[in-house]
């Protein structure tokens, strides 16, 4: 509830969807971590969050991209990693249909 509230707020302030880099965070922190930080950047001005998610969205291409290139962590194509490491809003359902090729390997980022 307080992640849906946090990200709806975060939308409606800067007009889409709240986005985070967790590189090396652990899987218990990500909750705590995220709402940390939608809470903090809510406090940024439009110019410095769009920085801040310009920022974020780099950090995730280029680690994407590194693992992509090295040949770490990638899935088999339509495995049961497909998809997973695409980004979630909050409050999302996982999706039950078919599994799709993984753009890029797994890993534990967030996009609200």
């Amino acid at each position: 509830m307080a992640l849906s509230a946090a990200a709806a707020a975060y939308e409606a302030r800067f007009g889409h969807t709240f986005v985070i880099c967790l590189d090396g965070v652990a899987p218990a922190e990500t909750l705590d971590r995220v709402l940390a930080a939608i809470r903090s950047r809510l406090t940024n001005d439009p110019e410095d969050e769009r920085v801040a998610t310009a920022d974020e969205l780099r950090r995730l291409a280029r680690q994407r991209l590194g693992r992509l290139l090295t040949g770490h962590g990638a899935a088999p194509l339509g495995g049961p990693a497909a998809g997973r490491d695409r980004p979630q809003r909050a409050g999302a359902r996982q999706n039950t249909g078919p599994a799709l090729p993984a753009a890029a390997p797994t890993h534990p980022s967030v996009h609200l």
